[in-house]
């Protein structure tokens, strides 16, 4: 389904921005 495309892209932007530790 396209809404769960969206949540693993969502997913995925998130975890990038979010790795600096």
């Amino acid at each position: 389904m396209l809404t769960q495309a969206i949540e693993d892209y969502l997913k995925t932007i998130y975890k990038l921005q979010h790795s600096d530790e």
